[in-house]
Order: structure tokens, then sequence, then C-alpha cells
């Protein structure tokens, strides 16, 4: 199968920043008094949404402070990715390896994805044009719109040649929609019981196939 364009989803396939954005998430709201958003609860609730959706969650939850919750979760989640991001293990390695075009499509928002970017030191194999988020499209993930706005914006590139990685069942199930293949990717830092689990719902979602390292891609592509 020749692929002409892979797209990768961004936190937890590129860069290992969903527990900072969740943790970042969970300590505003509980400090304005909300229950129900623990770092467990929180990471079950939000994981792989959009800004979009996060907010309306957080309507349907009673939760008022809006603005100043995305204000403050934007300071304080580039404080701590500053410090503590990393890529997820064989990124670095891996992308001047590839032969063919590829992009980000993420549900995060272009200002995070960017600048988290820069802290891992991946920055360089993504100009702005490279970049796709969530952001500009109607609908994000899990609806097919992001990864078909971007293989229309990096050369009308059909769905048949384009590959997704992704983490969540969220991207895997917007890649299904989008009749594009997709693989999935869960790193090696979970106890074999959770990553079983892991896997089985990436591949119910459709993906083809469930890697555990990066590097792993290069066999598929």
């Amino acid at each position: 199968m020749s692929t002409k364009l892979i797209l990768f989803d961004f936190d937890g396939t590129l860069v290992d920043s969903e527990a900072i954005n969740i943790l970042a998430i969970s300590q505003i709201v509980s400090s304005l008094g909300y229950r129900g958003y623990n770092f467990t609860d929180t990471f079950e609730k939000f994981v792989g949404l959009s800004k979009k959706d996060l907010i309306d969650i957080m309507q349907k939850d009673g939760i008022t402070e809006i603005e100043e919750i995305i204000h403050q979760f934007n300071n304080l989640a580039l404080e701590i990715a500053s410090k503590e991001l990393k890529a997820i293990d064989y990124v670095t390695s891996t992308l001047p390896k590839l032969k063919i075009p590829f992009c980000v499509a993420s549900n995060g928002q272009r200002e995070l994805v960017k600048k988290y970017m820069g802290f891992v030191g991946i920055d360089k194999f993504f100009a702005d044009d490279r970049i796709f988020t969530s952001e500009e499209v109607q609908n994000p993930k899990p609806h097919p719109d992001l990864f078909l706005h971007a293989a229309k914006e990096m050369g009308s590139v059909k769905a048949s040649d384009c590959l997704v990685l992704e983490d969540t069942v969220i991207g895997v199930t917007a890649a299904h929609r989008a009749n594009i293949r997709a693989i999935g990717i869960i790193p090696k830092k979970y106890n074999e019981e959770i990553y079983q689990k892991k896997e089985k719902a990436l591949l119910n979602a459709g993906a083809s196939k469930v890697i555990n390292k990066f590097s792993e891609l290069l066999l598929y592509i």
C-alpha cells in the first residue's frame, strides 16, 4: 500500500503532553472549588478533546469562569511544559528518516502546538504550513473534518493515499470516518493490563495496527 502523506496527531503521539495538559486543567478548575476534577477524572473526561469540546463539557458541568480557565490553562500548561515536556521516544530520530511528506493534525490549540514543538526541538520539521489544528475546521475530531482539511491543504492528497498515526480512540475514529488508514501508537509506559485495554480500544475504533515504538512507523508506510 503506497502512502503519500502521513498525518500525525500531536499530544501523546509526537510529544508526551497529555498529562501536562490534564494536570493544568485539573489544578485550575479544582482551585475554583468545583468537584469531580481530580487528575484521573479529568483525564478520562478530556483526553484527546478539542478546546471547543472541553468548553462544552465544562459548561454542562455548570462551570461559569470559562474565559478565566482558558487563560490560566495556557499560562500554566506552558509553564509546566517548558520544564517537563519531552518528545515521545524515537520521534526525533525517526522524523528525519521519513521520505514522504508529513504534517500535524491536532485537536489542540495552534499556539500551544507550536510552542510545545519548540520546547522539544521538533519545530524544525514542521513549517507553519505543515501544522493544522481544530481551530481551522467547524467540527474537531472525532469528526473527519480536520484530517480531510489537512490532506487537502497538503496538496489534495486522496484519503486512500494517507496514513494517520494516533494515540486516542477519538483520533482513530476521525481517521476511520475520513476513510484514512490509521495506526495506533501506545508508548510502552503502561503495565500490560492497561496496554492491552488501550490496544483493544484503538483496534475496535478502526486502527489497522497498534505500535509501541514511534520508529516502527517506518515498517508500515
